[in-house]
């Protein structure tokens, strides 16, 4: 390698000292702290959504089951009866 090639790598390449790499280490840290920060807000958000779902789960099980379970099929109507009115009643 010649003289001026060693000098051109050096000034666009620096060699890093201590400093250099405690500061690199320092930035490293922190950017990675603030990546860790953001990826366990994510996760407590996903977990507070899979448990809103699993409350919904399960209290639709529980209606169905209380609802297949009554005696009188008439005392409770279905969903769609229940839930909207119906446009076209059935011909008598």
């Amino acid at each position: 390698m010649a003289w001026y090639e060693t000098n051109l790598r050096l000034a666009f390449d620096p060699p890093m000292n201590a400093i250099d790499t405690v500061l690199n280490d320092l930035e490293l840290a922190r950017a990675l702290r603030a990546s860790l920060a953001h990826e366990r807000t994510r996760m407590r958000a996903l977990l507070d959504d899979i448990a809103h779902v699993r409350m919904e789960v399960r209290d639709a099980a529980a209606i169905r089951s209380h609802v297949r379970s009554s005696p009188d099929d008439k005392k409770f109507l279905r969903f769609e009866e229940a839930s909207a009115p119906c446009l076209f009643p059935p011909a008598t």
